[in-house]
């Protein structure tokens, strides 16, 4: 910024040195054009500060949040080291289901609840099994294989 400041010195100086009547039409142009010059200078130094100032407030930002997610993260990472396999869903459309009372989406493996039950996560709507096979197990009529023979 110093450099353009220094130009437009330069240029003052130049339009002083050259005999040019004060009172003609151009002198007057050249002397407005100089003071613009020199405002929008004043106003781009005062943008340069303003934005080093949100730079250095950034930086500090950043900084603080990076030492928070080391202590957040940190202490997560050491609990259990397969957390990730804790949340993956096979986008297969077997594992994926509506309820037919609330009309809502769901995974299967949200929907078991602690008795092994199929319950619906949203309106909690027991959800019943359909069962393809024909076995005296469940109340259809497939071949059961009896592991007792």
């Amino acid at each position: 910024m110093k450099e353009l400041s220094k130009k437009i010195a330069y240029i003052k100086g130049m339009m002083e040195g050259m005999s040019l009547d004060q009172n003609s039409g151009e002198a007057k142009v050249l002397a407005q054009m100089l003071d613009v010059l020199d405002a929008m200078n004043d106003e781009i130094c005062e943008l340069v500060d303003a934005h080093n100032e949100l730079v250095d407030q950034v930086d500090d930002i950043d900084e603080d949040l990076s030492e928070l997610e080391e202590d957040f993260y940190d202490d997560e990472d050491d609990d259990d080291e397969d957390d990730d396999d804790d949340f993956f869903f096979d986008d297969d459309e077997d594992d994926f289901c509506i309820c037919p009372e609330c009309g809502e989406d769901f995974y299967f493996e949200e929907a078991i609840n602690d008795d092994g039950d199929l319950v619906c996560p949203n309106c909690n709507a027991p959800i019943p099994l359909e069962c393809d096979m024909d076995c005296d197990c469940c109340g259809c009529d497939c071949e059961e294989v009896d592991d007792e023979d």
